[in-house]
């Protein structure tokens, strides 16, 4: 939930201070965003608009406080189509970088498939078949939508009651909906959606001289945390941890076998716990 709350704040927050976007990336615990702003300040106004109404609905959700997003943003301006290629490679491939995926395109979070299909992880969605709940959470997206606002945390909950494929197609509906990367100006950069995957594919984010997050995170860690949830019958988007759940049996159970069977830190831990 917190990457569609995240993606479609960037999307409304977009359109309402006239940004265009050529990138996003969204990872377990930073994301990336290239994009063309008039000015600076118009780049911090974006930039501190999204962050604090994103830290909001995080902290009311999950009973938290304080700081979702520790650092400042930092930014690096590209001028040449040639370094703004470059940085797109780099962006779509951090989740290489990361240990997230084998191919970039294959994550959903860096949005290149949507750049050829509006249902790249799903089927189109039926009419005649789809169920009740899918038909009025598409309803409800399209409302929030037309209105200019990001899909809040209250409104997915519902999500968890549809069957892994209809989940897949609720979020590429969302995803097609909301997204705001301008496509027509990607693909000019690259020729076609084919010489872009094969330019993103033909090397890593790593060969890029561009800045990248201080954190040395490797995801694999977090990904078998995930793992071990479901095997442990954890729905993690219904459990809201804090200090007093953190001396819990089953959630001691369940850092054991993070730290024992995942290799994981006890920061990595907490940090999964969104405890810090």
């Amino acid at each position: 939930m917190d990457f569609i709350v995240l993606f479609t704040n960037i999307c409304v927050k977009a359109v309402q201070n006239n940004v265009c976007i050529i990138a996003i990336c969204i990872m377990l615990n930073h994301f990336h965003i290239e994009a063309e702003f008039e000015s600076s300040k118009a780049m911090y106004r974006f930039m501190n608009g999204l962050t604090s109404v994103v830290a909001r609905a995080q902290n009311r959700y999950y009973h938290l406080s304080g700081q979702v997003f520790k650092k400042s943003f930092k930014n690096a301006p590209k001028f040449s189509t040639r370094k703004i290629k470059d940085n797109f490679i780099y962006i779509g491939n951090n989740p290489i970088e990361k240990n997230a995926t084998s191919r970039p395109e294959e994550y959903r979070w860096n949005f290149i498939k949507y750049l050829d299909s509006p249902t790249p992880f799903s089927e189109p969605v039926d009419p005649m078949t789809a169920s009740e709940l899918l038909i009025n959470l598409i309803r409800e997206v399209k409302r929030y939508h037309e209105e200019g606002k990001a899909i809040g945390y209250k409104s997915l909950k519902n999500i968890y009651k549809l069957d892994k494929k209809e989940q897949n197609q609720l979020v590429d509906f969302i995803v097609s909906t909301y997204s705001v990367i301008d496509k027509k100006k990607v693909i000019a950069i690259f020729g076609s959606y084919e010489e872009l995957l094969t330019a993103i594919n033909s090397v890593t984010g790593s060969e890029y001289d561009i800045f990248d997050e201080e954190t040395g995170d490797n995801y694999r860690h977090y990904y078998e945390m995930i793992k071990i949830s479901k095997e442990e019958g954890f729905d993690l988007n219904e459990m809201h941890f804090s200090e007093k759940t953190r001396n819990d049996e089953r959630i001691k159970k369940l850092s054991y076998r993070f730290m024992t069977e995942a290799n994981a830190s006890e920061y990595e831990v907490a940090k999964f716990f969104h405890l810090l």
